[in-house]
């Protein structure tokens, strides 16, 4: 059932998946291992990336892009284990079969996994993935914008100005902060590393 509890969620493994590989065999025990952790409740997870558990409430971005969450018991495909540049890209495909024996797809899904301290931990694919983008910092703000972009940095400056006045006017300390855009919401799922999701699709328009 897609509705199973998050410990019964089933990893799966395309045939080209190298697991003969000793450095592939460790990625693919680590993502099972977060996958039966109980990814969507918030705690110090021994599997996640402790760089990335610094900088947000629930450190894996991808897991309140469904409602309940990503982990809700969708069986996982690993479609390939990619090495680049010392990590490991991990593209996985959330899904199950309807009563007519068609593929029901909720999501393709980008992870990460690299060495921190020695050992494999997961982490964030936007992370990697926006370094492809170009970046500038004004004041508290860091933008990050595609190649094809021309910055504004007029308005970029106004931005930076009212974040400064709201954290004077709430007197609370002002915090620098990362803001992403393009020109539709799909390039930025890409971005956090979504190839796909349940609905994808429609009007064209600049986003935030």
């Amino acid at each position: 059932s897609i509705c199973s509890s998050t410990f019964g969620q089933k990893v799966t493994y395309n045939a080209i998946v190298d697991t003969s590989n000793l450095e592939v065999k460790q990625v693919q025990k680590l993502f099972e291992s977060y996958i039966h952790s109980r990814p969507d409740s918030i705690y110090n997870n021994p599997y996640w990336s402790d760089s990335d558990k610094q900088n947000r409430g629930h450190f894996d971005i991808l897991f309140g892009e469904f409602q309940p969450s990503l982990y809700m018991g969708f069986p996982i495909h690993v479609l390939s284990i990619k090495s680049q540049n010392g990590i490991y890209l991990i593209k996985t495909m959330f899904s199950s079969c309807n009563q007519d024996n068609q593929p029901y797809v909720l999501s393709i899904m980008n992870f990460v996994a690299k060495k921190e301290n020695n050992e494999y931990r997961l982490f964030n694919y936007l992370n990697y993935s926006r370094e492809r983008w170009n970046k500038k910092k004004i004041g508290l703000v860091t933008f990050y914008y595609p190649l094809y972009h021309q910055f504004d940095s007029i308005k970029a400056n106004k931005l930076n100005t009212f974040s400064s006045e709201i954290c004077k006017n709430l007197k609370i300390p002002p915090t620098d902060y990362d803001y992403y855009f393009a020109d539709d919401f799909d390039e930025l799922q890409q971005l956090k590393g979504i190839d796909y999701y349940i609905g994808m699709g429609g009007e064209v328009k600049p986003t935030v």
